[in-house]
């Protein structure tokens, strides 16, 4: 995964190269050293690029996802040897990046012009605010959906709450980890969906809680699957079985 959030990655360093330059001969010479590792996509290893969350869809505005784009193109030593896909955050929520407009109804499929992959995505079709439904995105190439992702637990517009307190604990549009009986209700929904879209590419996204996080620690607003946390293993076996159903098309 390269980086593509800040305008710098376009900038010239004093040796004449640009940090995205210096990142794909970095983290090429690292495929080159053990080819194993890399994800061989469309006959070329594959790297994806990260762009961060909102994103400007009109080209004249020559947004940074764009100008990326033209400088792969003007640089064919770079481009011919590596897939290149684009990866921004909820998508969920940003309709001029959809291929139909409307309220959705369902996972909704980003316009082929952009192609952007998803990092994270929310998914709450029955939450009661204005920007309600929320339903994850995914990118289809020909006649495959090509990527999808899936979370245990999403934060609404303004995250898990506003402020968080003994009350109101919970933002009305969050998709919490926990349903009724302790079940991972969220992640078994992205996950039903990812069944049924079969996309060639499936993330699983979680988000480290390194730290205690602006909300405490607190189970429902916790997407870590590590077991490196106050939860023990639990996450990672919920994960496993999904994949487990996912891989072998089971049903639940």
């Amino acid at each position: 995964m390269l980086g593509g959030i800040d305008q710098d990655v376009l900038i010239k360093d004093l040796d004449g190269k640009t940090s995205l330059e210096k990142e794909v001969e970095y983290f090429g010479s690292l495929l080159q050293k053990y080819p194993r590792r890399a994800v061989v996509y469309q006959g070329k290893p594959l790297m994806v690029i990260f762009l961060g969350a909102a994103q400007d869809p009109n080209r004249s505005d020559h947004p940074l996802w764009f100008q990326i784009r033209q400088f792969l193109k003007k640089h064919p030593e770079i481009s011919s040897k590596y897939t290149f896909k684009m990866m921004a955050g909820y998508l969920d929520s940003q309709p001029l990046l959809w291929n139909t407009q409307g309220p959705p109804d369902g996972p909704v499929e980003i316009n082929p012009v952009y192609g952007f992959w998803s990092w994270v995505d929310r998914l709450n079709p029955s939450c009661a605010v204005s920007l309600c439904p929320y339903y994850p995105s995914y990118n289809r190439v020909g006649s495959r959906v090509e990527n999808f992702t899936a979370s245990l637990a999403t934060a609404g517009q303004n995250g898990w709450g506003a402020p968080i307190s003994p009350t109101t604990p919970y933002a009305p549009d969050d998709a919490l980890r926990f349903g009724e009986n302790g079940t991972y209700a969220t992640f078994a929904s992205f996950m039903g969906y990812a069944r049924h879209l079969d996309p060639i590419f499936l993330w699983i996204h979680q988000f480290n809680e390194f730290t205690l996080p602006d909300e405490g620690f607190d189970a429902n607003t916790n997407d870590d699957i590590e077991p490196a946390n106050l939860w023990g293993s639990g996450d990672l076996k919920i994960v496993k079985h999904q994949i487990s159903i996912y891989r072998h098309r089971a049903p639940d």
